[in-house]
Protein backbone atom coordinates (compact mmCIF):
# COMPACT_ATOMS: atom_id res chain seq x y z
CA UNK A 1 0.00 0.00 0.00
CA UNK A 2 0.99 3.74 -0.50
CA UNK A 3 2.63 5.64 2.05
CA UNK A 4 3.67 8.97 1.25
CA UNK A 5 3.57 11.98 3.84
CA UNK A 6 4.27 14.25 0.90
CA UNK A 7 1.14 13.88 -0.52
CA UNK A 8 -1.56 15.69 -0.75
CA UNK A 9 -5.39 14.19 -0.07
CA UNK A 10 -6.00 15.48 -3.18
CA UNK A 11 -2.96 14.23 -5.38
CA UNK A 12 -3.70 10.71 -3.84
CA UNK A 13 -7.14 10.54 -5.39
CA UNK A 14 -5.26 9.88 -8.61
CA UNK A 15 -4.18 7.19 -8.46
CA UNK A 16 -5.05 3.27 -6.77
CA UNK A 17 -4.60 3.59 -3.14
CA UNK A 18 -2.82 -0.09 -3.03
CA UNK A 19 -0.97 -0.30 -6.52
CA UNK A 20 -0.25 3.08 -7.19
CA UNK A 21 -2.30 2.80 -11.02
CA UNK A 22 -4.00 4.79 -13.01
CA UNK A 23 -7.60 4.62 -12.65
CA UNK A 24 -9.79 3.53 -15.96
CA UNK A 25 -13.55 4.12 -16.71
CA UNK A 26 -14.59 2.28 -13.76
CA UNK A 27 -13.40 3.19 -9.87
CA UNK A 28 -13.65 0.85 -7.31
CA UNK A 29 -14.44 2.03 -3.36
CA UNK A 30 -14.26 0.00 -0.19
CA UNK A 31 -14.15 1.90 2.84
CA UNK A 32 -13.87 5.53 1.10
CA UNK A 33 -10.42 4.18 -0.48
CA UNK A 34 -10.30 4.18 -4.52
CA UNK A 35 -9.07 1.59 -6.04
CA UNK A 36 -8.55 0.87 -9.71
CA UNK A 37 -9.18 -3.02 -9.89
CA UNK A 38 -11.37 -6.07 -8.58
CA UNK A 39 -8.13 -7.37 -8.21
CA UNK A 40 -7.01 -4.20 -5.90
CA UNK A 41 -10.58 -4.50 -4.13
CA UNK A 42 -9.35 -7.96 -3.06
CA UNK A 43 -5.90 -7.36 -2.31
CA UNK A 44 -7.65 -4.88 0.03
CA UNK A 45 -9.94 -6.72 1.71
CA UNK A 46 -7.15 -9.51 2.23
CA UNK A 47 -4.39 -7.25 3.86
CA UNK A 48 -7.39 -5.41 6.33
CA UNK A 49 -8.63 -8.74 7.53
CA UNK A 50 -5.14 -10.06 8.25
CA UNK A 51 -4.38 -6.57 10.13
CA UNK A 52 -7.72 -7.22 11.93
CA UNK A 53 -6.67 -11.13 12.91
CA UNK A 54 -3.16 -9.49 13.87
CA UNK A 55 -4.50 -7.02 15.89
CA UNK A 56 -7.03 -8.73 17.44
CA UNK A 57 -4.75 -11.78 18.64
CA UNK A 58 -2.40 -9.52 20.08
CA UNK A 59 -2.48 -9.15 24.17
CA UNK A 60 -2.96 -5.76 24.55
CA UNK A 61 -5.53 -5.54 27.11
CA UNK A 62 -4.08 -8.59 28.98
CA UNK A 63 -4.83 -9.21 32.79
CA UNK A 64 -1.19 -9.04 33.99
CA UNK A 65 -0.95 -5.02 32.86
CA UNK A 66 -3.24 -4.33 35.03
CA UNK A 67 -3.01 -3.70 38.68
CA UNK A 68 -3.90 -5.92 41.62
CA UNK A 69 -7.10 -5.69 42.64
CA UNK A 70 -5.78 -5.29 46.40
CA UNK A 71 -4.07 -1.59 45.94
Amino acid sequence: MRNSFNSSRHDLAKCCAMCGGKFGLIRHYYWRTPLCSKKCVDRFTARREADHKWFAGRDWLNASHRLPDGL
